[in-house]
């Protein structure tokens, strides 16, 4: 008797999606390796776009960001001005705001002020750290166990001192602590989510193996 076609339109089909499935689980790391990569090399970019005179890219990325970041220009990094970092005096000296945070939905770019990064300083500390805590996991994954969830919020520690009370007008934070503070708290994501990660992805694979050779019988 012939196969329905049917049938095998839907057997290639679940063929191809566990082979998807197996090869993601395979990779996984490296998928987001590049994927976080390519999330904070744009932010870069946009300023750089912008410096070349490529204003609506760089616009397209300074708004999508908008979606992810405060983007304060007090509280960001710039390139291709006269400073990379400036403080609340002198963004309103240049801009003549009393308050930044009226320049919520305006990055400066400007080619004397100079060009914001489409992130914040935080940010940058953030992503940059996670992106390499995951080389350092990839090189030692297979010794690497999950820290648990009260020591990983030891991380998030100073990132919430630095920024709750500069927040409620205690202290003025710096360019270093955010970043700093930044970086402390993305290492802390990366320990934590990275073996979690990686023991989804081997039970996934095992599943794979399995509904390939069949059960094992002795």
């Amino acid at each position: 008797m012939s196969q329905n076609p049917a049938t095998g339109v839907e057997a290639t089909i679940s063929r191809w999606s566990y082979a998807l499935v197996e090869k993601v689980a395979r990779h996984w790391l490296l998928i987001f390796q590049i994927c976080l990569a390519i999330f904070i090399g744009l932010p870069f970019l946009a300023p750089i776009l912008d410096l070349n005179g490529m204003h609506e890219p760089a616009g397209i990325i300074y708004t999508v960001y908008h979606l992810t970041c405060h983007q304060l220009p007090s509280r960001s990094y710039f390139i291709g001005g006269q400073q990379f970092v400036y403080t609340p005096e002198q963004i309103k000296t240049f801009t003549g705001v009393d308050n930044v945070i009226f320049l919520f939905w305006q990055p400066i770019r400007d080619p004397h002020i100079g060009y914001q990064v489409a992130f914040c300083e935080r940010d940058v500390g953030i992503y940059i750290t996670l992106l390499l805590i995951s080389f350092i996991f990839a090189a030692l994954r297979k010794i690497v166990q999950p820290i648990s969830w009260r020591i990983a919020w030891i991380f998030a520690v100073p990132i919430a001192i630095d920024g709750f009370s500069q927040l409620f007008g205690f202290r003025e934070s710096n360019y270093i602590l955010r970043t700093i503070t930044g970086a402390i708290f993305g290492a802390g994501v990366g320990l934590f989510i990275f073996p979690l990660l990686q023991q989804a992805m081997d039970d996934v694979l095992e599943s794979a193996v399995l509904r390939r050779t069949g059960p094992v019988t002795s």
